[in-house]
């Protein structure tokens, strides 16, 4: 595949994911910075999603712990919340606003907390699922081959 499909196949990625919601505006302003530099958009995604995914774990073993440490679950919650919303992953962060907004309502009744936390991992493993063929596309276009696809990077045209 020519950079050019390559690069239009990245851009309609990228309007599904705002179609669907998954991203908002912010992620086109990070996409911006790529332009004075390069690799950007693609090194703040690969270390949001496992820091992500720590807070995640995190949270998850704090709700498994009594008694609650009430701070540290805010504290968690709202690191997770800039994270996501620094990056534009829209339907992550309304997930977080969300067990933010149950943390306030019953901060301690772990059943809902933990079911708002479930909602939160879901939106995390779509997010990532959505980002990693972006990824692979920005890989390419780089001159790379994506992790364990070497074989599809070969000319089909």
């Amino acid at each position: 595949m020519d950079r050019f499909q390559l690069h239009e196949q990245l851009l309609q990625r990228r309007q599904s994911m705002l179609d669907e919601g998954f991203l908002d505006d912010r992620f086109l302003v990070l996409e911006e910075l790529e332009e004075h530099q390069p690799d950007f958009v693609e090194n703040i995604i690969s270390k949001y999603i496992p820091s992500a995914l720590e807070y995640i774990d995190k949270l998850q073993e704090i709700l498994e712990t009594s008694p609650l440490n009430l701070a540290e679950l805010e504290r968690l919650i709202l690191k997770l919340k800039g994270a996501s919303a620094s990056v534009g992953t829209a339907k992550l962060t309304a997930a977080v606003d969300e067990m933010l907004a149950t943390f306030k309502r019953s901060c301690t009744d772990t059943h809902r907390l933990g079911a708002a936390l479930g909602v939160v991992r879901s939106q995390h493993a779509i997010m990532k699922s959505r980002f990693d063929p972006y990824l692979d596309i920005l890989a390419q276009l780089r001159g790379e081959a994506p992790p364990d696809e070497e074989s599809d990077t070969n000319d089909e045209s």
